[in-house]
């Protein structure tokens, strides 16, 4: 099994998203592709023990759903 060390920091971006840190130029206007490309790195990160930051899978997804919930206010 692949492991962090103990007491690796969770990098920033995956902290919180940005979308301009997870753009790519064939996206579009869409935030769904940088969104996703977000989860998918979240969700690997907190799949490799120890605990983050971030905390377990499940408060991963609680996060992620606030953060879409927002997204989807800044869609016309």
């Amino acid at each position: 099994m692949h492991r962090r060390p103990p007491g690796v920091k969770t990098p920033g971006e995956l902290l919180r998203f940005r979308r301009d840190e997870w753009f790519a130029p064939d996206d579009g206007a869409s935030w769904a592709l940088p969104f996703r490309r977000w989860q998918v790195a979240r969700h690997a990160w907190v799949d490799t023990p120890p605990d983050s930051e971030l905390g377990d899978m499940l408060d991963v997804l609680r996060g992620e759903v606030q953060v879409k919930r927002g997204l989807w206010e800044w869609v016309p």
